[in-house]
């Protein structure tokens, strides 16, 4: 698994900030102009290409922008790129984000704006080849990953 938005989390701590949305807002717009839009498939890629050596499927966790995507689907073009969304509605996402031990704030308005029109998602969550509604307990939601899992795994031939 590799997790773009550690990119943002270690920056953050680097700079001994707070995790806030103001601070995570600012921090990503900086990556952004330095990199593009896809800024953190860049920044990632030494990390997939060591993950694709060992491993016949990696998961990339927290790609959001359309560029991200499309930066993978160009850098990777003998690999099969898939798009997994997750998503379960605002108030229960909210509730979620609010009983983490770390990074709390991460979940408002402000930043599901923030991340669809800044950091283009929209497209991204439009052109996913899966969506699972994670509406349920952690079970419910292992059970639909696996489903996904077992098809792209087996479709990789």
């Amino acid at each position: 698994v590799v997790h773009f938005g550690n990119i943002i989390n270690e920056l953050v701590e680097e700079r001994k900030l707070t995790h806030s949305e103001d601070v995570h807002k600012l921090v990503r717009m900086e990556v952004r102009e330095k990199y593009g839009m896809e800024a953190m498939a860049v920044l990632s890629i030494g990390k997939i290409k060591k993950a694709l050596e060992k491993e016949t499927l990696v998961v990339i966790d927290g790609l959001y922008s359309f560029q991200e995507y499309q930066y993978l689907k160009k850098e990777f073009s003998d690999v099969k790129v898939v798009l997994l969304v997750l998503w379960a509605d605002k108030k229960l996402r909210y509730e979620r984000v609010q009983k983490r031990k770390d990074r709390r704030g991460l979940a408002n308005e402000e930043r599901d704006l923030n991340e669809i029109l800044q950091a283009n998602k929209g497209p991204t969550l439009a052109f996913a080849d899966y969506m699972i509604i994670n509406d349920g307990s952690l079970p419910d939601l292992q059970v639909k990953l696996e489903e996904v899992y077992r098809d792209v795994y087996y479709a990789l031939d």
